[in-house]
């Protein structure tokens, strides 16, 4: 397993919130315009998943890290995964408004 890999698994492994990760390029419209909203709600300590718990945010550049793309068969960008003790549990392709963000969370 490579560092990164290591690294990846760790951050995705918060037993105390629901991790999402964000996979994206920095040549992609849709990734640019997702990404504050992600990043609003990540850093909001008020904001919960429906179940009640906090939310982190790991971001994958997917030009550099091809092999977790693969891993994760992220086929379209940007591509946002909730994992939750390390396992995936949810996602979703493409840039959603922001009441769209918060209801997917809220359905975790």
């Amino acid at each position: 397993m490579s560092r990164l890999t290591q690294g990846f698994k760790k951050a995705t492994a918060n037993e105390d919130k629901v991790v999402l990760v964000d996979f994206y390029a920095d040549w992609c419209q849709p990734c640019k315009a997702i990404s504050p909203i992600l990043e609003e709600i990540a850093t909001d300590p008020k904001f919960k998943t429906g179940s009640g718990d906090a939310v982190d945010l790991v971001t994958v550049d997917s030009d550099r890290e091809t092999d977790l793309c693969a891993e994760y068969d992220i086929r379209a960008l940007p591509t946002v995964m909730a994992f939750r003790d390390g396992k995936p549990v949810q996602k979703f392709v493409g840039a959603l408004p922001k009441a769209q963000v918060h209801a997917f969370l809220q359905s975790i």
